[in-house]
C-alpha cells in the first residue's frame, strides 16, 4: 500500500524555496521604501519652504524655522506658535555640513521678504554602516537667498550620479562648494 504524503526532502525543498522568495521580496520592499522616502523628500521638501517663504513675503512677517535633524522633523513657527511641520523619512540620516561645522540642530529665520537668514546645504545620507564617515550621500538640498534676478529663498535639490561618502564632503575643502560632492554635481 502506497502512503499519501510528502517526504522530508520534498518539505525541505519547499521551505528553502519559500525562504528564497521571502528574502528576495524583502530586499525589493526595502528598495521600494527607500525610493518612496526619496520621492517624499524631493516632492515635499522644496514646496514646504517655498510656501513658507511666500507666506512670509505676503504677510511681511518673520517666521522661525527649526531643523531637528536628530528627531527628523522641521517646524516653522511664528511668535513661538508652530504653523507647519514636516516629518522627514526615518530611513535616512540628515546633517547640515559647512566648511567649519557639522550640525543636526539648526534654527534659521525667514525674513519679511521671504529670505532665509543665511544659506546652507542639508545632506541626506543612507546610513549603510555604524561609522558616519561611511554614510553615502543620496541627496543634497541647498538653501540660497542670493540671486541676480530675484531676492527670494531658493531651494535647489541635487542627486549625485556616483557614490559619495560623508567623509569626502567634510574633508576635501574649507569651501563647501569645492567638495567632491559638488564637483560630481558640476560634472553631471
Amino acid at each position: 500500500m502506497k502512503s499519501k504524503g510528502f517526504t522530508i526532502i520534498e518539505l525541505l525543498i519547499v521551505v528553502a524555496l519559500i525562504g528564497i522568495l521571502v528574502s528576495v521580496g524583502g530586499v525589493s520592499i526595502k528598495k521600494q521604501a527607500e525610493s518612496r522616502a526619496m520621492l517624499k523628500i524631493q516632492n515635499e521638501f522644496g514646496d514646504f519652504f517655498r510656501v513658507a517663504a511666500k507666506r512670509s513675503l505676503e504677510t511681511g512677517k518673520k517666521y522661525s524655522i527649526h531643523f531637528d535633524l536628530t528627531g527628523k522633523e522641521i517646524t516653522i513657527s511664528r511668535n513661538g506658535e508652530i504653523t507647519d511641520t514636516l516629518e522627514l523619512p526615518n530611513i535616512f540620516e540628515y546633517e547640515k555640513i559647512s566648511a567649519s561645522s557639522v550640525s543636526q540642530d539648526i534654527t534659521k529665520t525667514l525674513t519679511t521678504n521671504g529670505n532665509m537668514s543665511g544659506g546652507f546645504t542639508l545632506y541626506v545620507f543612507k546610513a549603510n554602516s555604524e561609522t558616519q564617515n561611511d554614510w553615502i550621500a543620496k541627496y543634497a538640498i541647498r538653501f540660497t537667498t542670493t540671486d541676480t534676478h530675484v531676492k527670494f529663498l531658493h531651494v535647489k535639490e541635487y542627486v549625485p550620479i556616483s557614490e559619495v561618502k560623508r567623509e569626502k564632503i567634510t574633508s576635501d575643502s574649507r569651501s563647501v562648494s569645492n567638495t567632491t560632492y559638488w564637483n560630481i554635481i558640476k560634472e553631471q
